[in-house]
Formats: C-alpha cells, sequence, structure tokens
C-alpha cells in the first residue's frame, strides 16, 4: 500500500474504504447506523431501528462480506470528561475501552439466552489494539453476565494472551458506532481490471465495451487515481 501511494506518509488519514477498495477489489458500501444513546429510553421507534439494524447486519454476515465498524467522535461532554481522566489516548476516548481512533472488526452476530432466560443480541467484534479492553456489559471481568456454557458457546475466551475479540450488545454497538464498512468479498468471483487511457488531457473521455460469457452476477465499479498517487 505503502508503494503504491509513494510514500508511508500517504497512507495516513485513509479510509477503510478507500484502503479495502485497493486490497481486496471488491465494491465497498457504507450502511450507517442509527445513533442510540445508552441511556435514552427506548420506544417502539427506537425497538424498530434496532431490529432493522439486527436484520441488515445478520444478512450481510451471512454473506460472507467482510466488515467494519466506524466508531463515531467522541461528544462534547465526553471531550470535556476526558481531559480529567488519566487514560490512554484520551483525545479518542469513547468509553468503556471503546476508542474513535480506529475501526473494530465485525465477525459475527449472536442471539443467546442470558443467565435469567432473556433474549441477548450480541455483536462479536476485534481490536487491533490487544491493549484495549471492552468493559461495558458481557465485557472483560464482566462475570455476571457469563457462565461456562456460554463463554464456550461463544468461544470466549479473554484470558488468552493477545486475544483482542469481545462481544457487545447491540444496543451499546449503536451507542458508540456510526457506520459500517462493507467489503462485498466472494471467494470465487474473478476480478480483472483495465487502466483507461485518455486521448488528451483537457477532454479526458474514454468508452469500454465488454461482454458476459455466461449467465451470472457481474460487478462493474469506475474508480479515479487518488491524490494521494497523483501528488496533489
Amino acid at each position: 500500500m505503502a508503494k503504491s501511494y509513494g510514500s508511508y506518509k500517504g497512507l495516513y488519514a485513509g479510509t477503510e474504504a478507500q484502503i479495502l477498495r485497493d486490497l481486496t477489489g471488491a465494491p465497498v458500501s457504507d450502511q450507517p447506523i442509527v445513533h442510540i444513546d445508552k441511556l435514552q429510553k427506548i420506544t417502539e421507534r427506537e425497538a424498530q431501528h434496532i431490529n432493522t439494524f439486527w436484520t441488515k447486519l445478520s444478512k450481510i454476515l451471512k454473506k460472507g462480506y467482510a466488515i467494519s465498524a466506524k466508531p463515531r467522535n467522541p461528544s462534547s461532554l465526553e471531550a470535556k470528561r476526558n481531559v480529567l481522566l488519566n487514560v490512554f489516548n484520551k483525545k479518542y476516548f469513547l468509553g468503556d475501552g471503546i476508542y474513535s481512533s480506529h475501526s473494530y472488526s465485525v465477525l459475527a452476530a449472536r442471539g443467546v439466552q442470558d443467565k435469567e432466560g432473556s433474549a441477548a443480541y450480541l455483536i462479536r467484534l476485534r481490536t487491533p489494539w490487544v491493549n484495549e479492553k471492552w468493559t461495558g456489559a458481557w465485557g472483560v471481568n464482566k462475570e455476571e453476565f457469563w457462565t461456562e456454557k456460554l463463554k464456550k458457546e461463544l468461544n470466549y475466551y479473554p484470558e488468552q494472551e493477545g486475544f483482542g475479540e469481545f462481544w457487545m450488545p447491540i444496543r451499546d454497538f449503536m451507542h458508540y458506532f456510526e457506520a459500517l464498512t462493507i467489503v462485498k468479498t466472494i471467494p470465487e468471483n474473478v476480478f480483472n481490471s483495465v487502466r483507461l487511457k485518455f486521448p488528451t488531457k483537457r477532454y479526458p473521455r474514454a468508452a469500454v465495451r465488454f461482454s458476459c460469457p455466461k449467465k451470472g452476477k457481474y460487478t462493474i465499479a469506475i474508480d479515479q487515481q487518488d491524490s494521494r498517487i497523483l501528488g496533489i
């Protein structure tokens, strides 16, 4: 990636969509997440938002697409709180061990029964920084939520060294994250690309003709050279 963009400096502050598109060649799309504050009362409207998002996420995961979750920025109140905190990277601290300075991989979504027999809708995430720990509900040292059966069912072993994965309730997820980046990767897909050469810089026009040899699903994408590559 650094070679493509001319230097490591060219990679600074890039978006997940740009990077994943460059790495895979697969179509990439963003899915906004309706924000629901963790202290907000859940009315019929909020419940509908939660159910809709859970259904969409489950369908995306079932297709085997790669997903990353983008955290929102700290609110003004959180920013003021962070000044007084003694935490790592506090400028980007949201709470409960979640930071807005990087994205999280979304690995799975499962509905389970908690200790009381009530339904719990959980999303499995991975942080690239294993020293960060989710400390909210179902997080590290929250043994009141876990049984040995549930740990085995959800393959949750936080005591293992370098274990950067955790389960987060969907309501907390919709509080801390603002968007999903979805990479529509399909293993059996064949990728090809053509670099267009324009006759003149003043009137950059080109036409591409192609044929589909057999029936199937085809994805056509058009990419422009990034300003990072052009050096603008």
